[in-house]
């Protein structure tokens, strides 16, 4: 599913072993069990998607990708064919992942607050959608779509402290905070408008994630920026790049 094939060795994905679907699931029990405990997700859809969004980031934007090319193939060869969009299938994953944060963002009252994700490096907007690497020769005002799920940060999370961004690294189902060389995306989220969101959803804690295929604007770029860290207000020395978000609610011409 990551592009990794090499890593699917019959000894690793035995039971028991380090490739193999129990073993990644364990490792993920505590994020599983946090969002059935304190937001309510039924147990199965909190373990399918946090497999999805965890171990599977890479694979679903590919898919997207693969679903752009053939979506225009199709318009390209008929454009006047009416069901080329129906006839591009979503994967069940994707839509599993797109279906549950539309649902989330119908119920949620107040818009996210601000969030961040770093630029470049491992486990980056970059790595996950190579657009975002666009961004540092990009003006204001300037309108892209992502192709994978966006994954963002509290404030204080992502800024324990003044030395920049950290992302939290998950080893053997204990999460780490470690220190991104990035710059950062701060996503500036409002309320929602009809059939279409402007926020980033709460996925529970301090997560906050964006579907695939969402709206990016870049509202302003800014070589330094003040951030509420554990030790209280801090410069953070990076550039930054602000942005709005926007997505529909509700789900076009895939079947249930």
């Amino acid at each position: 599913m990551q592009g990794q094939g090499h890593l699917a060795t019959v000894k690793r994905i035995l039971p028991g072993r380090c490739e193999a679907i129990d073993w990644i699931r364990n490792s993920c029990l505590a994020q599983v069990n946090f969002l059935v405990r304190e937001d309510g997700w039924a147990p199965l859809m909190a373990e399918a998607y946090t497999l999805l969004t965890c171990c599977a980031q890479s694979a679903l934007t590919r898919a997207t990708g693969d679903e752009d090319d053939l979506r225009q193939k199709l318009q390209e060869s008929n454009p006047l064919d009416g069901d080329a969009d129906t006839r591009v299938q979503y994967s069940t994953s994707r839509e599993l992942v797109t279906r549950l944060l539309m649902e989330l963002a119908r119920l949620q009252i107040a818009p996210a607050p601000l969030t961040y994700a770093h630029l470049h490096g491992k486990f980056s907007l970059t790595e996950s959608d190579s657009i975002w690497g666009s961004l540092p020769t990009s003006a204001p005002g300037r309108i892209f779509a992502s192709s994978a799920i966006i994954m963002a940060s509290g404030e204080v999370e992502s800024f324990p402290n003044s030395r920049g961004l950290h992302a939290l690294v998950c080893r053997s189902g204990v999460r780490h905070p470690h220190l991104m060389e990035s710059d950062v995306v701060c996503f500036k989220s409002s309320l929602h408008h009809g059939n279409k969101s402007h926020s980033m959803v709460s996925v529970g804690g301090d997560g906050y994630h964006l579907p695939p295929g969402a709206s990016i604007q870049l509202v302003s770029i800014a070589d330094q920026f003040r951030v509420t860290t554990r030790q209280g207000p801090q410069v953070i020395k990076r550039r930054l790049y602000t942005v709005y978000v926007r997505f529909d609610t509700v789900l076009h011409g895939i079947s249930a």
